[in-house]
């Protein structure tokens, strides 16, 4: 759809409560409407980019700074201390 956010919210409200545009900007429902569809996309914004930021912390801790696996790293540790034991 072409037009800036509000004009194509306005046709969109039109379209769904049966009315022209001219019409629907009269409403005195429609920015009540507007703002609450804003608010709703902020929110969503916000909800995806803290989802974003959580995965890539997730992904970043579970790497030590070399990029091994922490898991291999502490299996190598282990067996080192059991060679060290066995030739005591």
């Amino acid at each position: 759809m072409n037009g800036n956010t509000w004009t194509n919210f306005v046709k969109d409200f039109a379209r769904e409560n049966g009315t022209r545009y001219m019409e629907a900007i009269k409403n005195p429902d429609l920015s009540v409407a507007y703002k609450t569809h804003k608010k709703g996309l902020k929110t969503k914004a916000r909800q995806d980019n803290f989802d974003y930021l959580k995965r890539t912390a997730i992904e970043m801790a579970g790497h030590t700074p070399t990029g091994e696996p922490k898991n291999e790293e502490h299996e190598n540790i282990i067996f080192q201390i059991e060679e060290i034991e066995i030739e005591s």
